[in-house]
Formats: C-alpha cells, structure tokens, sequence
C-alpha cells in the first residue's frame, strides 16, 4: 500500500469503529456551505484491528476540517505522518490532551542531533502504553535509524540495518517503513475501506 504524496497522515483513533468515524467524518464536512472547502474534499477511511483511521494528504484545508474529529470523540489518537521521503513520525493525544511525540530520524532535521538513550527509551514506552495490546508488535519499528558506533574515543552514528520483522516491505532509513507499520495495526492491503467526497 505505498503512497505517492510527497506528504500524508494516517490519522488513527483508538477503539472507534469505520461506521462511527464515518459518521463524525460525514458531519465535520457538512458543516461546510456547498461549494466551500468541506465539500471538495476526498477523504480515505480505513478500518483497523480495534481502530480505525482517515489518510490526509497535505491539501489546504483538509488538517482545518479533520483536527476537530480526535477532539470530538475523546478518544486516543494517534498522527502518523510521512515527510517527503526523509522520514516518518508520530504524535499521540488523547482528546485534546498531547500524550508524546516520537521521530525515527530526528537527524533529517540536524546533522548534530543530541542523541539521548534514556529519551528515547521512554517515548517508545509511551507510545507502545497507548497500545499495549500492539506493544510487541509495533516497538521494533520505533527504533531510531541511526545506532551510536565508538571507534578511538569517538562516537558516530551509524545507520541501523536490516528491517524491524523479515516479512516487512521496507528496513531502517527507508520512510516507505511507515506503511509496515501502519500494518501492525491492520490498516492496508485488504482492510474495509471507504472513500468519502466529491470523488467517492
């Protein structure tokens, strides 16, 4: 299920069914006048095992009309995004609340990035207690790409190798690895889908 947008979100909601996310959907769009934004969106809706989930492209309007839902149902939420090939991250909230974010290759951002052990041990625990049922399955993708290597009293970072399972699609340093890990949680391929807008 790999995606051609230089930039997309899945946006997962914890223990909300395809139907009522449809339903909270189908109501933030209508509360756009006809020929306003609301009713030019295409939106993608995938159901997962014990969440289901809304694919953002990164059009103008689409992160104004679908913040509200995770807000609205109160429940735990998690953004997934994939960032133009360099990298993928994760924000989790629970109703309006912002429980812990977590990048897999913060050195896309700096090339000096100040690489702490401890601080990314507990988010990758954070995350995985918002899914704990997932826990096992989900923490190896949330790895860091990059491994410290000390050679002569230096340290370096290398990158990690190989793939967080055999089966997956895509290894470490690869921002494809996102959709292996939207998997984990029943999201692609074969699940129940449906497409909401204008081109539905």
């Amino acid at each position: 299920m790999r995606q051609f947008m230089a930039y997309y979100t899945y946006r997962m909601f914890k223990g909300v069914s395809l139907d009522r996310l449809r339903q909270k959907v189908e109501a933030n769009l209508a509360l756009y006048e006809p020929g306003t934004v609301g009713p030019q969106i295409s939106v993608k809706l995938y159901e997962g095992q014990g969440c289901s989930a809304i694919l953002l492209g990164y059009l103008k309007h689409e992160e104004a009309v679908f913040m509200p839902v995770g807000y609205q149902l109160g429940c735990i939420w998690m953004d997934v995004r994939y960032q133009d090939g360099d990298w993928w991250d994760l924000t989790i909230y629970e109703g309006t609340e912002h429980r812990v974010s977590h990048d897999v290759n913060p050195w896309a951002h700096e090339d000096r990035h100040e690489y702490n052990q401890e601080h990314i041990d507990f988010r990758i625990r954070r995350v995985c207690e918002f899914w704990p049922e997932l826990a096992a399955r989900i923490e190896r993708y949330l790895l860091p790409w990059r491994v410290p290597s000390s050679k002569l009293g230096r340290t370096r970072f290398v990158r990690r190798e190989g793939k967080a399972y055999e089966a997956d699609e895509c290894g470490y340093g690869d921002a494809d690895q996102i959709n292996d890990f939207v998997r984990a949680f029943g999201i692609g391929g074969s699940s129940r889908s449906v497409l909401l807008g204008p081109s539905a």
